[in-house]
């Protein structure tokens, strides 16, 4: 009697699956680097702050140890010195926050919300569950600036926190497999790419071209909730973050010519 190697080979298969979609899930991860532009847009770019300095201090070395997730050693040498400036900024403004910070309710839970994503980063590195070093990384990174909510801003820069917090958000819908919430977080993204285009002058609409492009595209392609989180869908987040990324940069280097303009008057 012949013995079936159908379900042999249906198990085969799903292994293979999972394992192609680990190591795709693992290679966009590290595609993607904390936005230290992002960060720059809020601080300006030669601020005698000592808040913003250790901000954009802690955001550079979470992109080093992001970075570095591939390499154990290095990693663990970057998170080092990563834990050693995250104490110092915990000490000097965890209960001593900036004057513009001062009626922030959440203040206190955010330091705590950032010490457990770093001792998150630790234990992952740890365990050499690389993948999850780099997402905690860009985790960390988004979280980070939470902490200029209350920053006197103009409409525009309080789109950018949305959006940083969106794109973490549909990371995460990834991870839990949650189809619900990135369907969700996808239209609300989709809302406020269009509320933050609206909000540009004619002099900077066109920077938001490609990311207002590819929000689209990828709210086309949700379609509402997903029957599934396929790996296009995934492949369209990444592309739509990277051009959020992009336009931070040029929105920086708007800022600085704009900034010398200034000083040439």
């Amino acid at each position: 009697m012949m013995i079936s190697n159908r379900p042999y080979m249906r198990n085969k298969i799903v292994r293979t699956s999972m394992l192609i979609q680990a190591v795709f899930l693992f290679t966009v991860s590290i595609s993607i680097a904390c936005d230290t532009n992002l960060v720059s847009l809020f601080i300006g770019e030669k601020s005698s702050d000592v808040f913003s300095r250790m901000v954009y201090k802690l955001v550079s070395e979470t992109k080093d140890v992001g970075q570095s997730a591939s390499n154990p050693n290095e990693a663990a040498a970057n998170l080092k010195i990563l834990m050693k400036s995250w104490m110092e900024f915990n000490d000097h403004f965890n209960r001593s926050p900036p004057m513009w910070a001062k009626n922030d309710k959440d203040w206190k839970n955010k330091f705590t919300m950032l010490a457990n994503i770093i001792a998150d980063i630790e234990k992952y590195l740890s365990e050499k569950k690389l993948s999850m070093v780099h997402s905690r990384s860009l985790t960390l990174s988004r979280k980070i600036m939470l902490l200029f909510e209350l920053m006197p801003m103009n409409p525009e820069k309080k789109y950018l926190i949305n959006f940083s917090e969106e794109f973490g958000s549909l990371w995460e819908a990834i991870e839990a497999d949650d189809k619900k919430l990135f369907g969700n977080i996808v239209a609300s993204l989709s809302l406020d790419v269009a509320a933050f285009r609206n909000m540009l002058s004619s002099e900077s609409i066109n920077v938001s071209d490609t990311l207002c492009c590819k929000v689209a595209e990828l709210h086309r392609m949700t379609d509402g909730i997903p029957a599934t989180l396929t790996w296009d869908l995934k492949f369209a987040v990444e592309v739509a973050e990277d051009s959020f990324k992009s336009m931070n940069q040029r929105l920086r280097e708007k800022s600085v010519r704009d900034a010398l303009k200034a000083e040439r008057k």
